[in-house]
């Protein structure tokens, strides 16, 4: 059970940390959402259907790239052991 002395600890420590928060209403730094006194900002993402349709999409145009991967790595012992990898699973 938390006491009133750690109850205001914790507190001031919130309020340090506010510099660092993001609103989520907003998206302004320095409040919390149920703090927020600011419009509702509208921030486009596309949805997942959309990313993995645009991933299909370049992996038709681009099929030398047959492993998967989803980092480019200039070391060859690397790609070659994830490919050994691919082949053997």
């Amino acid at each position: 059970m938390a006491t009133p002395m750690h109850r205001l600890i914790a507190r001031r420590q919130a309020e340090a940390n506010k510099q660092h928060v993001r609103c989520q209403k907003c998206l302004e730094y320095g409040h919390w959402s149920y703090e927020c006194s600011g419009k509702r900002k509208y921030l486009y993402r596309p949805s997942r259907t959309a990313e993995l349709k645009k991933r299909l999409k370049d992996k038709e145009k681009n099929p030398s790239d047959d492993l998967g991967r989803s980092f480019i790595s200039e070391d060859p012992s690397i790609i070659t052991l994830l490919y050994i990898a691919n082949i053997s699973t």
